[in-house]
């Protein structure tokens, strides 16, 4: 009979195993590296935000699916985890990882200090498990001024009900770095076939849904981001996106 470390460890090892045997479905291939270009726009973005809200509270089903919905105001929170670490730069682990204790609203800073490991860190009913950020960088990270109310919106909800812990588990998920990234893989899938249905329907494509690379967004940063809240653009890339206003149009869905 196995010790509950060895299970562990082998749970991990299927977890990985699995995980390389789709990676040929899911990564760029090896010289291929990413740019500005890659990066899905704010609409892209705040679209996978009402998807992952539809998706995960049950507003919208998928055939053969045995989710478990979880409540709107739950939905809610989980749905900003995308805008959020697009409004700031968070990896996605330093974004699993925010407490409200990190968050100066009125100067919008976020105080990276921790990140969660991509472990069983957060056992049901209790506190996670962090560790330093990626390299030890601790740093203050700067979000986009426009991203403010529903920077607030976060940290009232989640000082009332999961301890200041922005993105808490929603299903009692102790493997919540995986689980959270099944959340938005399950909103780009959603994203995807709404575009598909309305492509085979004779929708325009400038008019379908947008479609959504899971690899962008699933593996990498959101944005890298300077003290203004711009993105940094890299050599030989297009210019920078901006947050658009929230007057005249703003984020879109980002009440959801």
């Amino acid at each position: 009979m196995r010790s509950p470390v060895e299970s562990a460890v082998a749970n991990r090892r299927k977890l990985v195993e699995q995980a390389n045997a789709s990676a040929s479905l899911r990564l760029p291939a090896p010289d291929e590296g990413f740019s500005l270009d890659d990066m899905p726009s704010l609409a892209a973005v705040s679209a996978l935000a009402d998807a992952i809200f539809r998706r995960e509270s049950g507003k919208t089903k998928i055939p053969n699916s045995h989710l478990v919905f979880i409540s709107d105001e739950a939905a809610r929170q989980i749905s900003a985890l995308p805008l959020l670490r697009t409004a700031s730069g968070l990896r996605p682990c330093e974004a699993l990882a925010v407490h409200t204790s990190q968050v100066n609203v009125e100067r919008l800073t976020i105080d990276v200090i921790r990140q969660l490991p991509r472990t069983p860190c957060w056992p049901v009913g209790m506190e996670p498990r962090c560790v330093p950020p990626k390299g030890d960088k601790i740093r203050t990270a700067h979000v986009w001024s426009d991203f403010g109310p529903r920077l607030q919106a976060l940290v009232d909800w989640a000082d009332k009900n999961t301890g200041g812990w922005l993105f808490a588990p929603v299903r009692k998920d102790k493997w919540w770095t995986e689980n959270a990234d099944k959340i938005i893989e399950r909103g780009i899938q959603l994203m995807n076939l709404e575009r598909t249905a309305a492509l085979e329907a004779g929708i325009a494509p400038e008019d379908a849904p947008p479609h959504f690379d899971i690899r962008i967004f699933v593996r990498t940063n959101s944005a890298e981001n300077d003290k203004s809240g711009a993105f940094k653009t890299p050599k030989n890339t297009r210019p920078p996106l901006h947050l658009p206003s929230r007057r005249g149009g703003g984020l879109v869905n980002t009440e959801v």
